[in-house]
């Protein structure tokens, strides 16, 4: 899509230890150890809202979200 930046291609949390914020931290360490901005894509509407509230934003939709940090 012509961005310059790191893919960020997974990040998941085992369902068991879900809701402990260890995504959260998994999430700002990438973004953080990165040293340029952060795209990522996801296909579930579920989690859009998520990543916006770690920093995300949507700029582009097309049968999936694809999020950058703002």
């Amino acid at each position: 899509m012509g961005h310059t930046g790191g893919d960020l291609w997974f990040i998941g949390v085992m369902p068991g230890t879900q809701r402990q914020g260890i995504g959260r931290q998994l999430l700002r360490e990438a973004v953080a150890h990165s040293g340029c901005p952060v795209y990522l894509e996801t296909s579930m509407k579920e989690n859009v809202q998520w990543y916006r509230k770690n920093g995300f934003e949507v700029y582009h939709y097309a049968d999936l979200y694809m999020l950058r940090t703002v």
